[in-house]
This record gives structure tokens, C-alpha cells and sequence, in this order.
């Protein structure tokens, strides 16, 4: 049975005359006619009672009304999700993010723009450590990522875009006897214990504060988000280094100061697979080569 058999059926079964439907299809009558004797010997069925009169549709033809009108539907779907999934307006795209990125409202612009100009491509979002987020893209388990560049390398098969960067502060708790001061060393905190911000690659979380201290510091509680670990410093439990855009967020029993010096800034930089196929990925891009950026924190 082939799809234009059930379009011929289905213009006979409208019209209920061969003439008319024939014209609407655009043939002549006499093949029409072929076809639908063509398809009743396909299906061992008769669908008209035709006579010069009339022409009716058989029990078996009234069945099959609702079932080709299905099945052309669902052809029809199927060839528009093609269409928009090759030019790229529909499909997903998988996106992971660092806390930076969402406090800082990086990942808010992005998504309502990507749902404002392609709003059938699906966002699925996660949360990851930096060097999970680039060992993700590497292994094709997500198609961008937003997260600071700061404790990673730099990898030529990725793309890279910095969109905003923030300075690097030092929460404490608020009753900790440095929290006195408006500024501090980083010679001040060099025996303090710090709570680190663990992921693949950095099991202590350690590895963001070595580089902006200068020295490995005491690393006394491990935390899996920069937010829980200021929730481990308002409980007096260690001090960590966070972007200055949670500061703002996280007031009560923490106090951020900053370190004379200490000048890196905690970027938030997108990082995409360059040469990427995928036509949703396009136009994911697309879209954000679109969008003006260049945060700052200070």
C-alpha cells in the first residue's frame, strides 16, 4: 500500500464521486479509478459500491477513513520535524553551568533568548564543576558549557567566548576575628582552613585557591557547589575564595573581603566543540553570537 493510494482514496471518499476527486488530484479519471482498484486488491477489500448513479463507501471503506487521515497526518509531522530538525529550530541542546554563570544571570539571558528566537529547541541544563563541564564536552555528554576558565587549561578543540568576569573575594564567617578588617593578604589566611569546591580532577577543591594564593592552603571540608560551601562558612566551619556576584546572594553570617594582593577574576566563558554538526548546536550559536556580553564585577 503506498501513501498516494490512501491521498486517492481519501479525495473518492470526500467527494463520494470519481470525477470530482479526480480533479482535485489533478489526474484523470479513468487512472484514479486504476488506483483504487489498484489499492482494493492491495487490501483484499472492497471500499466503493459504485454505480452510474452514486457512489458510496462499503463498511471496509468507512473503516479505513480515520486510518488514512492518521496515517498522512503522521507522515506529514514526521516530514516538518525533519525540515525544522535540519535548519536547526528543532532538537536539544545540552548545557552545563557553573554557579557563577546563573548568579551572575548569564544563563538566564541565554535561555530566554534561545526560547525567544527558537522555541522548539529543547534546554536541558546541569550544574557541573569547571573540569567536569570540560571532560563532559570532550566526551560529547554536553554541547556548551558556562563556567570559569580561571583552574582550567586552555583546549584547542574547544571554542571559547569570555562573557563576564567577576573579582575573586574571601568569605569568612561573621564572627571570624579577620572579618574586622576591609582588607586583607593573602599572607593573612595562609594558615586558615578552607573549605575547597571538589570536582573531577581537583578531589580537595584546591586547585582555584592554590592559583589565586600563591600557596596550597589547609583545605579542612570539601563542598560540591560554591554555594554550599559559603552554607559551611556561615557555619563557621572554614573560609573559601567565591566571585564577587555571590555576594550579593549570600549576606547573613558572611562577610566578603577583599585581598590587595589577589587581581584574577573569576570568569564566566563559554566553551563549545568547535566544527560542531548538530543543527540545533548551530543554532544555539547563532544565537549567542547575537547576544552582547562583557560583565563586570567590580
Amino acid at each position: 500500500m503506498e501513501l498516494r493510494h490512501l491521498r486517492y482514496f481519501l479525495a473518492v471518499a470526500e467527494t463520494l464521486h470519481f470525477g470530482r476527486a479526480a480533479e482535485r488530484l489533478n489526474i484523470v479519471q479513468p487512472a484514479l479509478s486504476m488506483q483504487i482498484k489498484a489499492l482494493e486488491s492491495t487490501l483484499d477489500a472492497q471500499l466503493f459500491n459504485r454505480n452510474r448513479r452514486q457512489v458510496r463507501l462499503t463498511a471496509a471503506g468507512r473503516a479505513l477513513v480515520p486510518e488514512a487521515r492518521r496515517i498522512l497526518e503522521q507522515v506529514t509531522h514526521a516530514e516538518e520535524v525533519i525540515r525544522q530538525t535540519a535548519a536547526g529550530v528543532l532538537g536539544s541542546v545540552r548545557l552545563g553551568y557553573a554557579a557563577s554563570a546563573l548568579y551572575a544571570g548569564v544563563l538566564g539571558r541565554v535561555v530566554k533568548a534561545v526560547q525567544a528566537t527558537c522555541p522548539d529547541i529543547e534546554l536541558q541544563v546541569s550544574e557541573l564543576h569547571p573540569h567536569s563541564q570540560q571532560t563532559a564536552l570532550r566526551e560529547d555528554r554536553l554541547d556548551a558549557t558556562f563556567g570559569p576558565m580561571l583552574s582550567l587549561t586552555p583546549d584547542p578543540e574547544f571554542d571559547q567566548r569570555r562573557l563576564a568576569a567577576f573579582p575573586l573575594r574571601l568569605a569568612l564567617p561573621h564572627a571570624h576575628p579577620l572579618a574586622e578588617r576591609e582588607t586583607l593578604t593573602s599572607e593573612d589566611i595562609r594558615h586558615e582552613r578552607f573549605i575547597g569546591y571538589v570536582g573531577e580532577h581537583d578531589d580537595e577543591g584546591g586547585y582555584l585557591m592554590a592559583r589565586a594564593l600563591g600557596y596550597s592552603p589547609v583545605i579542612g571540608m570539601q563542598a560540591r557547589s560554591p554555594v554550599i560551601a559559603l552554607g559551611l562558612v556561615e557555619a563557621g566551619l572554614g573560609v573559601t575564595l567565591v566571585s564577587s556576584i555571590l555576594a550579593p546572594r549570600f549576606p547573613e553570617g558572611v562577610v566578603y573581603r577583599t585581598l590587595a594582593d589577589v587581581d584574577l577574576e573569576l570568569d564566566v566563558t563559554l566553551m563549545m566543540r568547535r566544527n560542531e554538526p548538530g543543527p540545533a548546536v548551530l543554532a544555539f550559536r547563532r544565537v549567542l553570537d547575537g547576544l552582547p556580553f562583557e560583565m563586570d564585577g567590580r
